[in-house]
């Protein structure tokens, strides 16, 4: 979320989308409410279409795209003409002031009894279905309180309580076994979580591939896809027979040979294909490898921090993601893209 503020943020001093003329002053584009964004701007089918073109850029970088169907229009002050434009022009539902969250209405002043009862109905609604579990009121006031967490004492020192939640009951059930890792004269308000964690964890070996995956300027949702694919995570159909799931288990993108990790990277005549294009635009040339030997190549070669270094490993994880994306749009959506297609997604991407 720190990304989408950022690029809204950016956007509207760049001029991308126009402040909302109340929020200028004080340079305000958006709030965050939990699971959802308001976003402020000028009343203008420019501004609106400058806002989608932002959360479009990030959809590009994270992979998450706006729902329309789940997106609200709020104005004030338009004309029918310009409203209807906007609304024409984006395909968004328009909303009726107040606004409301989780029923309650956004507003500035104090707010009253009425205001809350929604919410107040909500949570009584909840109570109510207790009953079906035969619980009698002291039942209820104890499930309650059993929810309850202490927030302002020492759970080193804390004495259990009855009403306490069953997960602070077993934390403090394990404060001997923890305390077995320090000395008993301890500042025990020194000792942080972390430093526990650090000590009682199992830790997994280095692996040498890291740098392939893990790298400053890289794109997310590429490298998601290529860390899933070494570890070889992806629901392949060699992986989801195996799982019992029926597949053909042909590869979907050459229509020859089983469909696995190994193949649809390396082996696959399409997979092939595309990636020697793109070394060939960054001016290599290199024969058909299996995986673990271009895991290999690209160890030893990709090295540094030059420009070149970088552009090829944004290149390796734009390949991985691509295939992998063609894959699924042509076992889930029938729709076919070219080899070419496939590289103009990867160097934009680069």
């Amino acid at each position: 979320m720190n990304v989408l503020s950022s690029l809204l943020d950016a956007s509207a001093k760049k001029g991308i989308f126009r402040y909302h003329p109340k929020c200028k002053r004080v340079s305000l584009t958006h709030l965050c409410f939990a699971d959802d964004l308001l976003v402020f701007c000028h009343g203008s089918l420019d501004s609106v279409l400058g806002v989608l073109s932002t959360l479009e850029a990030f959809y590009d970088l994270s992979g998450l795209r706006l729902n329309a169907q789940k997106t609200e229009l709020f104005a004030c002050g338009l004309t029918d003409p310009v409203l209807q434009l906007i609304q024409s022009g984006t395909g968004f539902k328009v909303g009726m002031l107040l606004v409301k969250y989780l029923g309650v209405p956004l507003v500035t002043r104090k707010l009253s009894g009425k205001d809350c009862s929604a919410l107040l109905t909500k949570i009584k609604e909840k109570l109510g279905k207790w009953s079906d579990k035969k619980l009698s009121y002291g039942g209820r006031l104890q499930l309650i309180k059993s929810l309850e967490m202490p927030r302002t004492v020492d759970l080193w020192n804390v004495e259990y309580k009855a009403h306490f939640s069953w997960i602070i009951a077993r934390l403090l059930k394990m404060r001997n076994e923890a305390a077995s890792l320090f000395c008993s004269n301890s500042n025990w308000d020194q000792i942080k979580a972390s430093w526990i964690w650090d000590r009682i964890r199992i830790r997994g070996e280095k692996v040498c591939w890291h740098c392939l995956v893990w790298f400053p300027g890289l794109v997310p949702k590429f490298s998601l896809i290529t860390w899933m694919a070494i570890l070889d995570r992806l629901p392949t159909n060699d992986r989801l027979a195996r799982f019992g799931i029926a597949t053909d288990g042909v590869c979907g993108l050459c229509s020859s040979g089983l469909e696995t990790r190994n193949h649809i990277f390396s082996e696959c005549t399409f997979a092939n294909e595309t990636w020697c294009a793109i070394l060939l635009l960054c001016g290599l040339n290199q024969t058909s490898l299996g995986w673990n030997d271009l895991l290999q190549w690209l160890l030893l070669n990709l090295k540094g921090k030059s420009l070149m270094v970088h552009m090829l490993m944004l290149a390796w994880i734009g390949f991985i993601y691509c295939i992998w994306e063609e894959r699924n749009r042509r076992q889930f959506r029938g729709v076919y893209c070219s080899v070419e297609t496939i590289v103009s997604c990867v160097k934009e991407s680069v």
